[in-house]
């Protein structure tokens, strides 16, 4: 959906009519759920620990039969400095967390609570009301 798109689904005739760019940006960033994306390591690792995770993880990863194996070396990389973070707005990442929901080593909850963290602001700015509105 195009950001005049939004404009015109979230914020009355009038409002748009009154080109208070501001106003019409705040209704419109209010409607907005958050963009999911990368979640830090220190967030990751926190998460990890304070649910039980990251034991969970290094056990995985251990376990030369699991079917968890490959996805748990690699939260242990990240946590271990490899990578910066983990990105879920990359399909594969979600598919390896919803594996660890599926096996039933990770709750729902839980899963939700590490893609809150992923999820970020996705707010437009007052300047990018204003272009659409002008056809920019």
């Amino acid at each position: 959906m195009t950001l005049l798109a939004e404009i015109q689904t979230h914020c009355s005739q009038a409002l748009i009519d009154s080109r208070d760019d501001g106003a019409i940006a705040a209704a419109v960033n209010a409607a907005r759920p958050g963009k999911v994306g990368k979640v830090d390591r220190a967030y990751f690792a926190m998460w990890a620990a304070s649910t039980g995770m990251r034991s969970k993880i290094e056990d995985q990863a251990t376990d030369l039969a699991s079917p968890l194996r490959d996805a748990a070396l690699a939260c242990r990389d990240v946590i271990q400095g490899a990578a910066e973070s983990i990105d879920f707005a990359l399909t594969d990442n979600v598919t390896m967390l919803s594996a660890w929901v599926a096996l039933g080593h990770l709750t729902q909850t839980n899963a939700d609570k590490l893609l809150a963290l992923a999820t970020h602001d996705d707010h437009c700015t007052i300047d990018q009301v204003s272009a659409a509105l002008n056809g920019a």
